[in-house]
């Protein structure tokens, strides 16, 4: 085991990084005492509050373990939920009316007076995100051919949804401001795409009722709602996939200061008028909602969807539902065929069986 660093690389840590002495020789050996290398101790004060505060413009996360558990809330009775719902909705009908474009890329250039010299920049931005599709499906062997379907649930005004109907046979933007999807319908007509519809939703419950879809996409979307609303609508979103469908979302899912109660919020939203709400759901709720919704994660990376902000992590996550792969349909096939043993075969399949030996 290596030995403990000495107190002048603690002392110099307190200088160096928080612009003061320490608090007192108790301090410095419980620092060295604890880390075992210089690099785990620089680590350390990178990720401290105190360094974050005195360095907001400090652009780099140190997800090391050593952060604090978020307490966040997400249950809610009916009452609050519509409460919070409707609260959403307020907000966003409002944005498109006054900055649709801004609300959905917040920045300057993209304000109600100025998008029409940055339209084409607007619509470019786009490019990225199908980047990141295309790159992260093939990073893991998914052949975006093989989905016929695809829902991109928070379309706004329809800068990315135009791309994918580059990729896919029908496509079916969701959002819940009228006035985001009137912009969208607009501008997708004025492309000519004919394969693409949009829908107005205002209640989660009814993504639950949609049809199925091959495939979901949402980036910086579900940060905007409460991390209960979150919750519900990742359920909903995940539980209207396809057997082997696969769904890209982006989701913060840890920041220091922040803490969500739900009779605090009802009360006293923290977040001022002009200013786009930013929520945060822990990566073990996202976890525990894939795996009720008969999901799995196939990949999740660290992503900039919210920018390189000190002390926050965003992360997109890469889902499948599960269902009977190629391989399994293959084995069952075989089985009906009487090529092989029968692997737990249904009266139904046995039914089957017997028709296909009477031809």
């Amino acid at each position: 085991m290596d030995e403990p660093i000495s107190d002048d690389y603690s002392i110099w840590g307190y200088r160096l990084f928080l612009d003061r002495e320490p608090e007192s020789e108790q301090t410095i050996k419980k620092r060295t005492g604890v880390f075992k290398s210089s690099k785990l101790l620089r680590q350390h004060f990178l990720s401290s509050e105190e360094f974050i505060a005195n360095n907001p413009e400090w652009d780099l996360f140190f997800y090391l373990g050593l952060s604090p558990k978020m307490n966040v809330s997400t249950e809610l009775d009916s009452e609050q939920q519509k409460e919070f719902i409707q609260h959403v909705q307020k907000t966003w009908e409002a944005l498109g009316e006054s900055d649709p474009h801004w609300s959905v890329l917040s920045q300057d250039s993209y304000r109600s007076d100025k998008i029409g010299d940055s339209q084409k920049d607007f619509e470019k931005s786009a490019e990225i995100d199908m980047m990141i599709l295309d790159s992260t499906l093939e990073r893991n062997d998914i052949d975006i051919r093989s989905f016929k379907s695809c829902r991109e649930f928070g379309c706004g005004v329809g800068r990315v949804t135009r791309l994918l109907a580059d990729r896919f046979d029908e496509v079916e933007g969701i959002d819940i401001s009228r006035n985001h999807l009137e912009i969208a319908r607009k501008s997708i007509a004025d492309d000519g795409l004919n394969h693409v519809d949009f829908r107005h939703v205002n209640d989660p419950a009814e993504l639950a009722r949609l049809p199925q879809t091959d495939f979901i996409f949402s980036v910086m979307v579900l940060q905007h709602n409460p991390p209960p609303i979150i919750t519900i609508l990742l359920e909903n979103l995940l539980n209207s996939l396809a057997p082997n469908g696969v769904a890209l979302i982006q989701i913060p899912t840890y920041k220091r200061t922040y803490s969500f109660e739900v009779d605090t919020y009802i009360e006293s939203p923290p977040f001022e008028e002009d200013e786009l709400e930013m929520h945060y759901l822990p990566q073990r709720k996202v976890f525990e909602i894939i795996d009720e919704s008969d999901c799995r994660p196939i990949e999740v990376i660290e992503d900039n969807y919210i920018g390189r902000r000190g002390n926050e992590l965003s992360n997109t996550f890469l889902i499948r539902k599960k269902g009977i792969s190629s391989k399994g349909w293959g084995i069952r096939l075989k089985s009906l065929l009487g090529l092989m043993p029968p692997l737990l075969i249904t009266d139904t399949h046995l039914e089957t069986h017997e028709r296909l030996r009477e031809r």
